[in-house]
């Protein structure tokens, strides 16, 4: 009886939520998404209707507008803040090394990994459980069925699970906290477009007759939503079955995971990695004449020691790792140009927009690569507790964040050839199509400010997310923070022209202002499309704008630089600051 009463009262369970209680930060994002929420639900509001002294009777029937915004809304928060949330649970107390005592105990592995799924399940359900205010004023608007309302709310509650679940299982997997984050995420993107590849491959319109489009987005849950909006709940729940499998499925691969990587250590998934592909690459490299490009030398580490840890010693800063991977970054992205240029090889249409996408895409992932290893470039060695060991040398704060910051150059060096490869094909069809754009950029200038923004973009948001990472102490925070931060930066100017165009009544400001290239994608898509959002249509207005704003973030870059540097020792924690402050 008293075992059946522990268990009953699910330990792991109120434990972990004890603890998210008597945080601060538990509140404090809270309130900070109610807000953001309330905010935007009420310029929403304003912008449509505005109007209502004209036609008062116009707003009844019209919630279903307020009710598909929400949605919107809630599935981006469970998008975004799920799977950080969830990732941490089991990777964090393998960190601590104390998920080995946690099975010692009368808990199954069962009961652990449920409640822990709970546990991180609870408090995003009491994001779900703001809106119900603005819900219920949607509702009492009119225009939205019950069936509806109930598919809604059954589908947001199937994504919390399915989103849960692929984070738990990348949890459960990994062994370190950032790089179950970064899989969270990965494994939720491939498992909702992988048919995005496809797509690429120029299947286009062949796609439909290999899958229909139900088939190929049957486990995302907004699509389901939004295909069966006017469908009754019982088709919606058997059009979910496969969500509701997917989300067992990887229940039960976290279950597996949970006792085999229970004592996985940090270093075993990329060193693995890494040997795998040095197998490959040696097995590859004998049908080629067995080719050496970089010849291992054991060097010391002479008057940069950091510089030659981080460059010589670590996996991603040494020069035959960073060839295998810019092989494996720079096929793909060549494959997929080739197959998305020879389709159009016609004299009369010699342009091929997939490479934009291609380019977008590169965008993304070095961004979040950079970012991600710029943050946890002094978060890890707090978290190894090998920071105090690089203090007490005789090296100043500013060279020890230097020195450090050299492997990371050699990643951006690393995606900066994929980048020149996709600019300079690009540049080269649009050459032969046009020998000069009419009001608008050569393909030479287009190549030469494409690889200064790679040169510049990089770097400032390497910079950027190093600055966060030395502000925060831990890990994951300091990395989910830069990623944030670096996320915030690109979509706030969007943002506030948004709501200054709803509140002055002039939507054409958001596509026309200026004032968008203080976000750094509007750079990115203006060089990309020869389209610079109000600037007058002169090839010397465009260079002026291009100039002024790598500038801009020119000075940005140095900037951070200069601040992290500058503060180098008092973000590190040297004592005799301290000591020199007191």
């Amino acid at each position: 009886m008293k075992k059946f009463t522990l268990r009953l009262g699910l330990p792991l369970l109120w434990k972990e939520l004890t603890e998210m209680s008597t945080r601060k930060r538990t509140y404090i994002i809270r309130a900070i998404y109610a807000a953001f929420l309330f905010l935007c639900f009420s310029i929403f509001f304003y912008s449509e209707y505005s109007d209502l002294h004209l036609s008062p009777f116009r707003i009844f029937g019209s919630g279903r507008y307020i009710f598909e915004f929400l949605l919107i809304f809630q599935f981006g928060a469970i998008y975004t803040f799920l799977p950080a949330m969830m990732s941490v649970t089991l990777a964090n107390e393998k960190e601590r090394q104390t998920l080995p005592l946690l099975l010692l105990t009368d808990l199954r592995p069962w009961e652990i990994l449920l409640q822990k799924f709970f546990s991180r399940l609870i408090p995003i359900l009491t994001f779900l459980l703001v809106s119900l205010p603005v819900m219920a004023i949607a509702y009492s608007l009119g225009g939205i069925t019950t069936e509806y309302l109930y598919s809604a709310v059954f589908l947001l509650l199937l994504t919390c699970l399915q989103v849960g679940a692929v984070s738990l299982a990348t949890s459960s997997y990994c062994s370190s906290t950032p790089r179950a984050l970064l899989f969270s995420y990965g494994v939720i993107f491939l498992l909702y477009f992988w048919v995005l590849f496809l797509l690429v491959l120029n299947l286009g319109g062949d796609l439909e007759r290999v899958l229909s489009e139900d088939t190929a987005f049957a486990l995302l849950p907004p699509y389901l939503l939004g295909t069966t909006s006017a469908e009754s709940f019982e088709v919606v729940l058997n059009r979910s079955i496969p969500i509701i499998v997917s989300v067992l499925g990887f229940l039960l691969i976290a279950r597996i995971f949970l006792i085999r990587r229970a004592l996985v250590s940090a270093r075993s998934v990329t060193l693995r990695a890494f040997r795998v592909l040095d197998r490959f690459m040696n097995w590859a490299n004998r049908f080629v004449g067995g080719i050496v490009l970089v010849k291992e030398k054991k060097t010391l580490s002479g008057n940069e020691p950091i510089a030659w840890r981080e460059t010589s010693k670590k996996s991603l800063g040494n020069t035959r790792y960073l060839l295998r991977i810019l092989v494996v970054i720079e096929i793909p992205v060549l494959l997929f140009a080739l197959a998305d240029i020879l389709p159009t090889w016609e004299w009369s249409r010699r342009e091929a927009l997939g490479l934009s996408a291609i380019v977008f895409v590169l965008w993304a992932i070095a961004i979040t690569v950079v970012s991600t290893f710029s943050a946890n470039l002094v978060a890890s060695e707090r978290s190894h507790q090998t920071l105090d060991l690089l203090l007490v040398t005789p090296l100043r704060g500013r060279d020890i964040i230097r020195q450090k910051m050299r492997g990371i150059y050699r990643i951006i060096w690393v995606f900066a050839i994929p980048f020149a490869t996709v600019f300079a094909l690009e540049a080269w069809l649009e050459s032969i199509r046009w020998t000069w754009f009419t009001y608008t950029l050569s393909s030479g200038i287009y190549l030469v400010l494409s690889f200064l923004m790679v040169l510049i973009y990089l770097p400032m948001f390497s910079w950027v997310s190093l600055w966060v990472g030395l502000k925060i102490r831990r890990q994951v925070r300091a990395i989910a923070a830069a990623l944030i931060v670096n996320f915030a930066w690109i979509v706030t100017p969007f943002f506030l022209l948004w709501i200054i165009a709803v509140l002055t009544d002039y939507p054409p400001l958001i596509a026309d202002s200026p004032l968008l290239f203080f976000s750094p994608v509007t750079m990115i898509a203006s060089v990309e499309y020869r389209e610079f959002p109000g600037v007058p249509e002169a090839t010397a207005s465009y260079a002026l704008v291009s100039a002024f704003n790598l500038l801009w973030y020119c000075g940005i870059l140095f900037f951070f630089r200069w601040l992290c540097l500058r503060r180098a020792d008092r973000y590190l924690g040297r004592i005799y600051y301290k000591l020199e402050k007191t």
